[in-house]
């Protein structure tokens, strides 16, 4: 039995979790047959990419496509050419490249492919994934098969996936970049995929839980896990599948159990220290003082909640989920929300490189104790190597205690 992230990989459009704007408008292209010739999936890890490519590659070359009651298209899931494509393996019609695997050597490869027609299916498809790995001596010859008048003609398609499209679109220079990814908008069309939400994930996992892996309800535990999951999964679909099927398998169905195992994030624990933090807790210092080295992990994710924070306050817009906003109006009354915020940003511009622990416990310093010109005298001679082993200053770690007492 494969991973539940391949098993349960969508073989329809309507079974694809979240997107929904943009496989509608695949649909529609493909039920008018005005589906661009070159198409630029973007989006962050395990959000669809390489589905939709794939789904709409099998659509295209689909021997019995079937037309929904809204008109729309979906492939049959049952034909050579849709069973071919669905299990990893590629005829004449449809060809799959890795960007790793392109490289200046391999263009030509590419370029001969492209000029074969479709021997035994409607369509010529080409699909490239993570194009973003492209070699920097392969992109400018990949961007002229993409420019090439051969992509224009009938019957012949283009599916890119990236999780990065600034990176394709320094084809020449700095100076020419903007220039150049107006130049390819004009020839491909651009989905950008957002991360699953929280919702749509629980909703799915919860699906999958009680009709693939618990069908009889004999581990009614395991219901409770799957927020934490989806919550953890980052908005990736991929993810939670594959994390639910280890807590399963693991019969992980406690909280701190699960959250060892799949090495979590506490969100109620990290948003409770920012809390303290916006309150001034004394005892928040003992905590990062003793965590020096796993605060460049905590930062990141500490930084999340307080920009999160900090922009409802800005806007005045209260956030859609209850326990968020209930939180931000516990913390509006520390007003602090700003000031710990400028601390953050000014930590996140000294650390521009690399994140320097150091730096971090000074900024929080000055943040408790006011502004303090040994203190800044102190963040701007601070040195530290990238990926070193650090450890804090004696004079920061000495302020820090003095504070505490």
């Amino acid at each position: 039995m494969s991973m539940l992230g391949v098993s349960e990989r969508p073989i329809t459009f309507s079974s694809v979790i979240g997107q929904k704007k943009i496989v509608e408008g695949i649909q529609r292209g493909l039920a008018t047959n005005s589906l661009p010739n070159v198409i630029l999936f973007c989006g962050p890890s395990g959000c669809g990419k390489s589905t939709l490519a794939r789904l709409t590659a099998m659509t295209l070359n689909c021997e019995n496509p079937k037309k929904t009651e809204d008109g729309l298209i979906e492939p049959c899931g049952c034909c050579k050419h849709c069973k071919d494509i669905m299990e990893g393996r590629y005829n004449l019609g449809t060809s799959s490249y890795n960007g790793n695997d392109i490289n200046a050597e391999s263009i030509k490869t590419i370029e001969d492919d492209l000029n074969y027609d479709a021997t035994f299916s409607n369509h010529k498809i080409l699909i490239f994934e993570e194009i973003q790995q492209v070699t920097n001596t392969a992109k400018m010859r990949f961007k002229n098969i993409l420019e090439s008048p051969q992509t224009e003609k009938n019957g012949i398609y283009i599916l890119m996936t990236t999780t990065d499209e600034n990176q394709f679109k320094s084809s020449y220079n700095k100076a020419n970049a903007d220039r150049e990814k107006n130049a390819l908008r004009g020839r491909m069309a651009f989905y950008n995929l957002s991360n699953v939400t929280v919702d749509d994930i629980s909703n799915y996992l919860f699906e999958v839980y009680t009709s693939k892996l618990d069908p009889n309800g004999d581990f009614d535990g395991g219901l409770e896990m799957i927020p934490y999951i989806a919550q953890n999964a980052c908005g990736s679909v991929r993810t939670a599948l594959n994390d639910l099927q280890q807590m399963f398998n693991m019969r992980a169905f406690d909280k701190d159990e699960l959250f060892k195992i799949l090495n979590y994030t506490d969100e109620e624990k990290e948003s409770e220290l920012v809390t303290s933090l916006l309150f001034k807790d004394k005892t928040v210092l003992h905590y990062i003082k003793e965590h020096t080295k796993d605060l460049e992990g905590n930062y990141p994710y500490w930084y999340t909640i307080l920009s999160s924070l900090a922009l409802r306050d800005m806007l005045g817009e209260p956030f859609e989920q209850e326990y968020k906003e209930k939180n931000y109006q516990r913390c509006k009354k520390s007003n602090n929300i700003q000031n710990l915020f400028r601390a953050f940003n000014e930590t996140q511009q000294l650390c521009s490189s690399y994140f320097n622990p150091n730096v971090f416990i000074s900024k929080i310093y000055e943040y408790y104790c006011g502004n303090n010109q040994n203190t800044k005298r102190l963040v701007e001679n601070t040195s530290v190597q990238p990926n070193a082993e650090t450890t804090p200053t004696p004079t920061v770690v000495k302020k820090v205690k003095k504070v505490v007492s």
